[in-house]
């Protein structure tokens, strides 16, 4: 007799055979699943919106490598996909699952009925719907074949009925089929054709003055130790914010964040060098200051799992079609050694320029805390093992260019662009690692974003820790919005200031622990507190609006 389960019971064993150990969703979605994964130890996160729910799951899987789970009814579904754009901008594996009214009530006004798939198609590389039960291992096994492909990008699968419950509860007959290699990303892995790694070596050997940029696609390849022997050759490293933690900070080789979120001096060092190495980045207007760093005419040698990327802002750029980890290890093998010590010179001076330049500001102790001070504290508050999760917009620059990593067991994560992201990514990163410390960055603009999450925290005890940069406004719009008052002065904080607000005690209200932190010099006791203590903690820093990040260097031509 043929092997038989519901259709509730294969989704939860197949997710136990991929690896997954959390989910993350808005109820009312797939309610006999859930209960059959409570059996086999996946935990359940029950989210307050569908799109921190979609931020968990991104947390999660790029903190570990591992699909993300997401789900929401039919009514959320909308909500659930908005929260797929950044995971989807940031190569990042994500298996989304929503419900939708089955035949016969579609096309009949049915509650709340709209059309999902031109919702999901811009934020997934695959999507499907599920109709019947029959075509749910094939199609639930292609959903993770796609989001753990050499370029990873959230799939899709739309089950019939509302909350998926016709799926859910009908019967699938045959044996459970997973290949667990589709649990993780990347799920295969491109060796570089070797004609390829000679010629961007001759290119590399021959150049005066080269440098390595470092993106995403670095940090999911997992080629941290590659780029350091490439630097052990003497090529210093710049990298995107998306490719930050792979090299130490303090390294002489070390560059640090290039493009519109960068430091001055980074930006001044790339538009110098003669050769760069693009390694896992999307070229973007933001990792190249809108294609000007480096300078028009450098060459460029770009690695990348996905071929589309080879070339696509830079048409005279070498590419090698390959896994960062690989192609990058084969070209530091081919490379020789090189007597460049004038130009790591040269790079470091420029950075140690920059950093004499802010000292004062880091080292103040004025109230309120200036960034920098509170960028320095958690820096060293910060242990070995770290991850580090940063929100988008200021948040990206402070933690990109003043808290330094330790190129070794630290890690960080950071919004591609979606105001709120990091505090629900941070709980599904901590979700993915629990045996590590996750420590968020976030402004006060983005902590309101998801604030219900203080008590999903709570709930399941997640250890994570908040700091949030409290200026009582949007600290990176005020210059913009000023700047289109001009000499009106009319009631310009409307469009960017908050009233003032302790996070400290919102959190306590939450069940939270929170400290509210007024004197530098309290920083890092409040941090290092915070970081050992083994539950949700909040850590809200009153800083002064007027304290701003650093502004990217532009070439004057």
């Amino acid at each position: 007799m043929a092997e038989s389960r519901t259709g509730a019971e294969y989704i939860a064993e197949a997710f136990e055979a991929y690896g997954i150990t959390d989910v993350f969703f808005m109820e009312a979605i797939l309610r006999r699943s859930l209960h059959q994964m409570e059996k086999r130890g996946i935990r359940r996160v029950m989210a307050h919106t569908e799109k921190a729910a979609a931020y968990m799951a991104d947390g999660y899987a790029r903190a570990t490598g591992k699909v993300g789970v997401c789900m929401a009814q039919s009514v959320g579904a909308a909500n659930l996909a908005a929260g797929l754009q950044d995971a989807y901008l940031a190569r990042s594996p994500i298996v989304a699952l929503t419900g939708h009214k089955a035949i016969p009530h579609l096309q009949r006004n049915a509650y709340q009925e709209i059309a999902h798939p031109p919702m999901f198609q811009p934020v997934t590389r695959f999507s499907a719907n599920v109709e019947e039960v029959s075509q749910l291992p094939f199609l639930l096994r292609q959903a993770f074949r796609e989001a753990t492909g050499p370029t990873p990008r959230p799939a899709h699968l739309d089950l019939a009925g509302l909350s998926g419950e016709v799926v859910d509860a009908a019967t699938v007959t045959g044996a459970l089929e997973v290949d667990p290699r589709h649990g993780r990303a990347p799920a295969y892995r491109t060796a570089p054709d070797p004609a390829d790694i000679e010629a961007a070596a001759k290119l590399i050997d021959a150049a005066e003055r080269p440098v390595a940029f470092l993106g995403a696609g670095a940090v999911l390849a997992g080629a941290g130790e590659e780029a350091q022997a490439l630097a052990a050759l003497g090529i210093p490293i710049a990298y995107g914010l998306d490719g930050k933690g792979l090299v130490s900070d303090t390294a002489e080789t070390t560059i640090g964040p290039v493009g519109h979120y960068s430091a001055p001096y980074a930006n001044k060092a790339v538009h110098e060098a003669d050769l760069v190495i693009y390694v896992g980045s999307d070229t973007s207007d933001q990792a190249t200051e809108s294609w000007r760093v480096p300078a028009p005419g450098t060459r460029i040698v770009q690695i990348d799992a996905d071929h589309a990327e080879l070339g696509r802002n830079y048409p005279g750029a070498l590419g090698i079609c390959a896994d960062c980890k690989l192609g990058l290890r084969a070209l530091v093998e081919r490379l020789r050694p090189r007597e460049n010590g004038a130009w790591v010179a040269r790079v470091a001076g420029l950075r140690r320029d920059w950093e004499a330049g802010i000292e004062a500001h880091a080292a103040s102790t004025g109230k309120p805390a200036t960034v920098e001070r509170l960028c320095r504290e958690i820096t060293g508050a910060l242990p070995e093992d770290a991850m580090l999760v940063a929100d988008t917009g200021f948040s990206g620059i402070w933690t990109g260019t003043q808290i330094h990593l330790n190129g070794a067991g630290q890690g960080y994560m950071r919004a591609a662009g979606s105001l709120g992201w990091g505090f629900p990514a941070a709980i599904g990163a901590q979700c993915g690692l629990p045996d590590r410390p996750v420590v968020c960055f976030c402004g006060d603009g983005a902590f309101y974003y998801h604030l219900s999450e203080l008590e999903t925290a709570r709930r399941w005890n997640i250890p994570v820790t908040v700091v949030v940069n409290n200026n009582s406004a949007f600290g990176q719009d005020i210059v913009g919005v000023r700047q289109v008052y001009g000499q009106d002065n009319g009631r310009w904080g409307d469009l960017t200031n908050f009233a003032p607000v302790n996070f400290a005690a919102v959190a306590e209200s939450f069940g939270c622990k929170g400290v509210r932190v007024e004197d530098p010099a309290d920083l890092g006791d409040a941090l290092r507190d915070a970081i050992r203590s083994e539950e949700p903690r909040v850590v809200d820093v009153a800083t002064d609006s007027g304290n701003r990040a650093p502004d990217a260097w532009v070439p004057s031509t």
